[in-house]
């Protein structure tokens, strides 16, 4: 697992990440990187840790409200993750697409970086 897998991991506990945030967190992760590289990486990071079921998709109403959050269902992911603006920031009144780590995903994340030694 590299450390953009870890950082997107990290960030999916917390709460409902939006996409937007992904693509941030890539144009940071080794730099220089411009936002179409940042994009690319981040959709490439993300449908990796979907497929091994580490995430979840969501939509939501903005301003976010964790009870109108609605799960994606997998078939609808490959056009959701293609499209341009499920990776912007969201207006108020719009929607939004965020994730948000598994419990597979957290028992991953707590491995790859110790988590059990570090409570001991």
């Amino acid at each position: 697992m590299d450390a953009l897998e870890r950082s997107l991991l990290w960030l999916g506990i917390e709460d409902y990440t939006g996409l937007w945030q992904a693509v941030a967190e890539a144009r940071g992760d080794r730099e220089p990187r411009t936002a179409h590289d940042a994009l690319v990486r981040a959709r490439r990071t993300i449908e990796s840790l979907l497929a091994a079921d580490f995430v979840e998709l969501f939509r939501c109403p903005e301003p976010l409200a964790n009870e109108t959050v609605e799960r994606v269902p997998a078939e609808e992911q490959p056009g959701i993750l293609g499209a341009n603006g499920s990776w912007a920031v969201p207006e108020e009144g719009g929607v939004s697409v965020r994730y948000a780590t598994t419990d597979r995903g957290f028992a991953v994340y707590q491995k790859e970086v110790g988590w059990w030694l570090s409570l001991k």
